[in-house]
């Protein structure tokens, strides 16, 4: 699924120097760290951000294969409806179907449905932008930070989801209770903690 070996990535500068690592079909892979340390450059490295070089040996999946999730939900369109940012990812399928997936994320009434991304709590926004990755199922999804904007309730629910899905997870978060909820098992530590 993935593999880095003697890897750099950066901005003007390099962040990350000498990573390596493996994850295969169905991990779920911890990065830990300091702010700072490069866990989202990382991220966006395997992303293939072209804001970030890399060097050494990098074996990823193809973009479209990957979904991932920041603190900062960049994924939606802030101006559309909520039942608009899921139409995006599923053309083919019905209003009833779509409704139906929103409720899934506890995202239910025609209210809340036609309430702009925008507006809604980060909690909502949460349950949202993983309506919209879950909708095709990525081989790989990247989580960073996501717990940050989350309630209780919101939390759980999604725990619930992630610990269901199917294929491997690398989760940025300070959260170590989260990460022991969702499953993540392997570690990477990138500089101190």
């Amino acid at each position: 699924m993935v593999q880095v070996s003697g890897a750099s990535a950066g901005y003007e500068t390099p962040v990350l120097e000498g990573v390596a690592f493996t994850l295969a079909a169905g991990e779920r892979l911890a990065l830990v760290g300091r702010n700072g340390c490069g866990k989202s450059t990382l991220a966006r490295a395997i992303l293939g951000d072209p804001a970030v070089w890399r060097s050494g040996d990098w074996m990823v999946p193809d973009p479209a294969a990957i979904g991932y999730l920041d603190q900062h939900y960049a994924n939606l369109d802030w101006r559309d409806t909520a039942l608009a940012a899921v139409e995006r990812v599923t053309p083919t399928w019905s209003l009833s179907q779509r409704r139906h997936h929103l409720a899934d994320f506890l995202l239910r009434g025609e209210q809340l449905v036609q309430t702009r991304v925008g507006e809604l709590s980060g909690g909502e926004r949460a349950r949202l932008a993983l309506a919209c990755i879950a909708a095709r199922v990525p081989d790989l999804l990247i989580l960073d930070e996501i717990t940050n904007n989350l309630d209780l309730r919101t939390l759980h629910h999604v725990v619930d989801v992630l610990r269901d899905y199917p294929g491997a997870m690398i989760l940025i978060s300070h959260d170590d209770d989260f990460l022991a909820a969702i499953g993540a098992v392997c570690l990477l530590q990138l500089g101190e903690r």
